[in-house]
């Protein structure tokens, strides 16, 4: 009898190739994926090298992500697949296989399918992954010791995930198969439709989740409240885009439905009547091609973002190709700075320009409910929401550097603010300010790019050491918490030019001459800080591969996983649809006009996800801005551009898959309507 239930299982499998290729290729490119993420985690070339922690941070966490949305998506689509069976396994156990043995023939089929798919899964992750891993290396200008790379351990855990997963996948096959009666699994396929009822409850539900979520998402300012809103606003929107197309949908179309204006049309009759079915019907299907069209536009967008910004997020940081930092401001330091440079640069083929020495007063401090700020008192950050930092610049500084001729009077300053609205004046404590020019954009050496997260904003004053006087007298500066409220900084920035080698050298040569002198304090941290834009450059090339790897596969991921949700149900619309146009033909629909109401149903039914997943995008647009602030965005502009590019584009690739996704529609509509 085994042999039987395997030719059975066999056979199956072929005489449903148009639904299980689908599913075979959907599986082995997870497999494929999930591998990828683990053996790039295991490389010791990329994780040793300059933001090598950075993408093993990432990948962590997009392995995470992909192993559950495997789990997930893969038993959705054997739902789909075992479903469209029900008619085939009734008739078998009529004809005389008991239960035990459908579950047997279930368990053939699904070790059948397994193998098949870690086969090709585990093969194209063998021929793929070292372009991919030549890719990652070029991209980090970095050199492999193996340009063909097996990571065997990687393969062996991906192939225990995957056996794990196919597993649950057959335990809830044979539950479903033993459940069920002969005479059910026979008619399973084949049950009648209720019209639906709206469930006022639940669409009320529905829209205060929606509405919520978006008014979240545009209300929110700062970083620190982004990142609990976040999550909050996801979940809201999930749970209200689930409910938008099991209930809101239906509500709105049963009034319609009332509305006898709108409904006793001979084109809205039969349109109405016959999407109150179709969004029963599937509307989690449609809700799932939304999340996932949704989630693959705000990956595409901030990787694009990324992309597109990203010489002016190195640009900002780094303002000039070398800065040299401590916490304090002292004349003698500079000198001595100057002279270690000038000794280490001279009688070498190296160029110094634009040798600036800045120097600065932080201000911690908190905003009131009066829109005047207070310092920080004993170091409680207990109010971060409402955290306000200024620095301190002198006007001299910025004229220098600027080249702006510009005068202030000793109560007035220009201000640049990074979040928040021009001010005319404020005070902070006892100290007021007269804001003669509110700055929309400054100088990068004026900006405080490694805490954009805060609301931050530069005060260019006439004499920052008064500024100073005035704003410790109530400090107690025996207090180390309250001491660091008002600290003092210098940065000596300048430009070199020539090899890259031997700027580099001379460069880690200035570092050791500084750390010789100078040291380090008392808790441990060193007195000098080198930093260059070269160095930058790297990391910034290690933390972003990583971040680009994670939206780019994982985008491929969800943008096949959609692919195969439209491809299953435009096979499922397609013999639904069979079987309506007999019906319709025999009210007396033309063919023209059958064609003409189905096709518009059926747009209807795959657009409205893609409208609904770019208005979730554009609602949720200031929230993943703020967000993208911790990764460095350089500005909103970008970000704008790079939404409209990448929404662009996927509404032209939703258009293609749609479109090719139609010929079996037709297929399966041509064939069931003989």
């Amino acid at each position: 009898m085994n042999r039987i239930y395997r030719k059975f299982a066999i056979q199956n499998i072929k005489n449903n190739k148009t639904l299980y290729i689908p599913y075979i290729i959907t599986s082995s490119i997870t497999i494929f994926m999930f591998y990828i993420f683990l053996a790039i985690q295991n490389n010791q070339d990329i994780l040793q090298s300059r933001g090598g922690a950075y993408i093993e941070m990432v990948l962590e966490f997009g392995t995470y992500i992909i192993g559950i949305f495997s789990v997930i998506f893969l038993i959705y689509t054997n739902k789909f697949l075992v479903r469209n069976r029900d008619r085939e396994l009734g008739l078998i156990n009529m004809l005389g296989v008991d239960k035990k043995g459908i579950s047997k023939i279930m368990i053939y089929e699904n070790v059948t399918l397994t193998i098949i798919n870690l086969f090709i899964g585990i093969l194209a992750s063998l021929i793929f992954s070292t372009a991919i891993f030549l890719l990652v290396s070029r991209f980090m200008s970095l050199e492999l010791r193996d340009y063909i790379y097996i990571d065997f351990e990687s393969i062996v855990k991906t192939i225990l995930v995957y056996l794990v997963i196919f597993l649950v996948v057959l335990i809830g096959n044979i539950i479903r198969v033993r459940k069920l009666k002969p005479l059910e699994l026979l008619k399973e396929s084949e049950k009648g439709e209720k019209e639906p009822k709206a469930n006022i409850v639940l669409t009320i539900i529905g829209i205060i989740c929606m509405v919520t979520g978006y008014v979240l998402a545009q209300s929110t300012k700062n970083i620190m409240d982004a990142m609990v809103i976040f999550f909050i606003a996801v979940i809201l929107v999930i749970i209200g885009t689930y409910l938008l197309f099991t209930t809101v949908s239906i509500a709105i179309l049963k009034i319609l439905k009332r509305n006898k204006k709108v409904y006793y049309k001979s084109k809205n009759m039969t349109f109405i009547s016959s999407m109150l079915f179709r969004m029963k019907q599937n509307a989690v299907s449609l809700a799932n091609i939304c999340i996932i069209s949704t989630m693959v536009l705000v990956m595409l967008v901030t990787t694009t973002s990324l992309f597109i910004g990203g010489e002016d997020v190195i640009n900002s940081f780094y303002p000039s190709d070398v800065d040299i930092r401590y916490d304090e401001i002292d004349e003698e330091k500079e000198k001595n700075v100057g002279e270690i440079v000038k000794k280490n640069t001279e009688n070498k083929n190296l160029e110094i320009r634009d040798y600036y020495n800045i120097s600065q007063y932080d201000i911690t401090t908190i905003k009131t409910e009066s829109g005047n700020f207070k310092k920080i008192s004993d170091g409680d950050f207990s109010d971060i929401r409402n955290l306000q930092l200024f620095s301190v610049f002198d006007l001299e500084d910025y004229k220098k550097v600027t080249g702006e001729k510009i005068d202030l009077k000793d109560n007035e300053i220009l201000l640049y603010q990074n979040k928040e609205n021009d001010l005319d004046s404020f005070k902070i404590d006892n100290v007021n300010f007269k804001v003669k020019e509110n700055i929309k954009e400054i100088d990068n050496h004026f900006k405080k790019r490694e805490m954009s997260t805060f609301s931050i904003a530069t005060l260019i004053v006439k004499d920052k050491e008064k500024i100073y006087e005035e704003t410790i007298r109530d400090l107690n500066l025996d207090n180390e918490n309250e001491k660091l409220m008002v600290m003092g900084t210098t940065t000596i920035y300048f430009d070199i030019s020539g090899d890259k080698e031997e700027i580099n050298s001379t460069l880690a040569d200035i570092d050791r001459d500084l750390y010789e002198k100078y040291g380090v304090y008392e808790d441990g941290f060193r007195v000098f800080n080198l930093d260059n834009k070269i160095k930058g450059e790297e990391n910034f090339k290690g933390m972003h591969t990583g971040i680009y790897l994670v939206t780019i596969l994982l985008s491929l991921v969800f943008i096949v996983a959609m692919i195969m949700i439209i491809y299953y149900k435009q096979i499922s619309e397609g013999i639904e649809d069979a079987k309506n146009i007999g019906i319709l033909n025999k009210i007396g629909m033309s063919k023209k006009e059958i064609k003409r109401n189905i096709g518009k149903q059926t747009r209807t039914i795959f657009f409205t996800p893609l409208i609904i997943s770019i208005i979730h995008l554009i609602g949720a647009s200031s929230l993943i801005y703020n967000l993208m602030n911790v990764i460095l965005v350089a500005n909103k502009e970008v970000f704008i551009k790079a939404e409209i590019i990448t929404i662009i584009v996927y509404m032209v690739f939703y258009i293609i898959v749609y479109k090719f996704s139609s010929i079996a529609y037709y297929s399966v509509l041509n064939k069931n309507n003989k």
